[in-house]
This record gives C-alpha cells, structure tokens and sequence, in this order.
C-alpha cells in the first residue's frame, strides 16, 4: 500500500505514488520519478519490439530493398535523440528540484525559530500574521512544520471571524460555509494537534459549528452526505463548487 506523503505547496495530504498534487499540481519528486522511469522502461520496450519485427517479418526484404536498413537506422536515431533528450531534461528537473530543496532549508534555518518562539509565546495572532507576510514565499515551509495543523485550524476560524464582517453576498457565503466545513474535519481529527493545542481550538472550532447548525437550513440528510464528502477528502476541506452551490440556495431563501 502507498505511503501518503505532505505536499510542500499546499500541504495537501496525498499517495507517494503521484508524479503532482491532486489539490494545486505541483510536482511530487518520488512520484514524478518513478513516472519518469515507467516511461523510460516503455521507450526500452519499443526500441526492443523495432529490433524484433525486422529480423522476424523483413530479412528477405532487405536483401531486395536497401531503403529499409536505411529507415530503421533513422528510426533508430530518433528514438535515441527522445532518450537523450528525456534524460536531460529529467536532469535539469532533478537539479531545479535539489536547488528549491536547498533553499527550503535554508527558509526553515532561518524562520522555524521565529515560529517557535511565537508558538512558545501563544501568539497565535503573531504566527497569522507571520503566515500572511511570507506566505507567497515560494521557499517558505509552513507546510512542514510540526505546529502548522495547528495553525491552519486557527487560521480557518480567523478567517471566519472576518468573513463575517463581509455581508451576505454569495462570495463570502460561500467561504463561509467552506471554513465552517473545515473546522467540521478539524474537529474530527483532535489527533493532530496536543492535547494544549486542542484545547485551545476546541471553543473557537465550536462556534464556527453552532453557527453552521443554524445558517444553512441543511436537512439531516444532505449534512450527512456533506460529512461523507469530507470524510473521503480526509477530512481536509469540501470541493468550493459544492460550498458554492449552498451559498447560492440560502442566500436565495434569506
């Protein structure tokens, strides 16, 4: 069974075996490689098949028609050229891929300990804010580090606690109903955070869920489908199509 591995651009939990992220795209090396090699490996299989059909299906034609050595040296070449063409640009891929993980080292040498020391400090409004400021970085390693799950759920009621502010249109809604889902999985998963960091969340994350049990005019039912939805996403988030499609109903019926 595939390990599940962390995705350094969005954080998104998925299968070692992708060559990209199901959730941004972003190129997973493990998985990537092995594609790569796959493709390889089936290159190698079609050079072998076109040196078996000549020898099998065209040793008297060759004694009558020269072109044909011709066109399989061609064919030859050509095939060569696509090997050494993949293998540089697989190169050129690993080189870009240890220089980002170079200097994704270097963004956790330099900023883990500024995350610590706000964490270490309860700053949560800190850590945001920090967050906020570097989060275009395309170094930046928030997705690694060991508190970010944390973070996030703490994010996600900040961002409710705004959205707020922001009236009644569908955009918001919308964002709305996503974030409230989202504490839905946080809750769901006290496992990934301490027991200090859950209790913490745990009042914040609640009314983000009482809200949700009196917005939406949501039928037992379909909330169970919706919970369903998230429980196959791992918990993570809800497709913002079906947020959408929600916002859309209730902002129609207030």
């Amino acid at each position: 069974m595939a390990e599940m591995i962390i995705c350094s651009s969005c954080g998104g939990e998925c299968s070692e075996e992708l060559a990209n992220c199901p959730y941004c795209g972003s190129t997973l090396l493990a998985g990537a490689e092995k594609k790569y090699m796959e493709q390889l490996r089936d290159v190698k299989d079609r050079m072998e098949d076109l040196d078996a059909v000549p020898l099998e299906e065209t040793r008297s034609a060759i004694r009558k028609q020269g072109k044909v050595l011709k066109v399989g040296i061609i064919i030859g070449v050509v095939v060569m050229t696509l090997i050494l063409g993949a293998v540089y640009l697989f190169n050129r891929m690993l080189y870009t891929d240890e220089e980002d993980y170079k200097q994704q080292y270097l963004w956790k040498q330099e900023y883990y300990p500024v995350l610590e020391e706000l964490y270490g400090k309860n700053d949560y409004d800190g850590l945001f804010r920090f967050y906020e400021e570097h989060m275009e970085d395309p170094n930046a390693q928030f997705y690694t580090w060991e508190h970010f799950d944390f973070l996030r759920a703490y994010m996600t009621y900040v961002d409710y606690s705004e959205g707020l502010k922001e009236g009644r249109n569908v955009g918001s809604s919308a964002s709305l109903f996503a974030q409230q889902w989202r504490a839905k999985g946080d809750l769901a998963k006290p496992e990934r955070y301490t027991e200090a960091e859950y209790a913490a969340l745990l009042p914040m994350l609640e009314i983000l869920e009482q809200d949700y049990q009196t917005r939406w005019n949501i039928d037992p039912e379909e909330e169970k489908l919706l919970y369903q939805e998230l429980e196959n996403n791992d918990y993570y988030f809800l497709d913002f199509d079906t947020c959408e499609k929600y916002a859309k109903k209730w902002s129609k019926e207030n």
